[in-house]
């Protein structure tokens, strides 16, 4: 059904609207909680099972509590993309400034006067992203140190996460 193939495609986390759209009442979305079969994830995202989300799944829940604008970026878009140890514990998303994205406390929440959520839209992907160039130039500029900077960058060329050309 519909629901199973959301859940699959998104590591086991849907949204309240996309549930509403598959027919869901927010009765049954209740049931499914109290009941402790179901988790909530803020207020906006739904784990279809009560067991620990893993590393994709709460980059699904980020994204998905920061619709429609918000994309993951920096560490968390290049992790995503087979980046290897340079991992951040909380997913990184960028929104355009001006906009609002409810805070949740496994998102570090970026505001970005240059982000157009079409055009940076890495559309290769089904989870809501940067491309990867933008990731890696993101993750760079929110560095603290300019050496962890350059290394990251060597890190996404070395690794063929992005090419130099795309930076």
């Amino acid at each position: 059904d519909g629901l199973a193939a959301l859940a699959r495609d998104q590591h086991g986390v849907v949204s309240r609207e996309q549930l509403r759209a598959l027919g869901v009442t927010a009765d049954h979305v209740r049931h499914q909680i109290g009941a402790r079969r179901w988790a909530r994830h803020g207020q906006f995202v739904v784990a279809l099972h009560t067991g620990p989300l893993t590393r994709p799944a709460w980059a699904w829940a980020a994204a998905l509590h920061s619709a429609p604008y918000g994309l993951i970026t920096a560490w968390t878009a290049l992790e995503a993309r087979g980046l290897h140890r340079w991992r951040r514990e909380l997913i990184h998303v960028a929104h355009p400034r001006g906009t609002t994205v409810a805070p949740a406390p496994w998102i570090a929440r970026h505001e970005s006067r240059r982000l157009d959520p079409d055009a940076d839209r890495d559309r290769t992907t089904d989870l809501p992203m940067v491309r990867a160039a933008r990731a890696a130039v993101d993750a760079a500029c929110w560095s603290d140190r300019a050496d962890h900077a350059s290394a990251l960058i060597l890190a996404v060329v070395q690794q063929r996460v992005a090419a130099p050309s795309d930076l």
